[in-house]
């Protein structure tokens, strides 16, 4: 597992964060970002943090590179 997409993205507050199967938003005092998921990735909101885990579709290796790419990408946006 992907040492960097197994840690969760902390939310500080006055961002929200909101998802579907195929896209991510975050909204916060500065505006709001939004970026693509991709099939083998999904995300759980748990509180004020949002895990990346993978699904399990496409192959492994695609979908440990793209784990480790959303969540950076994820934590940017934040």
């Amino acid at each position: 597992m992907s040492r960097i997409g197994k840690t969760p993205v902390d939310l500080p507050a006055g961002v929200e964060v909101s998802f579907t199967a195929s896209e991510v938003s975050v909204k916060g005092p500065k505006g709001q970002l939004t970026f693509p998921l991709f099939p083998e990735i999904s995300l759980e909101q748990e509180d004020k943090q949002v895990v990346v885990t993978r699904t399990g579709a496409g192959s492994a290796k695609t979908a440990a590179a793209l784990h480790g790419l959303v969540r950076a990408h994820l934590q940017n946006m934040v």
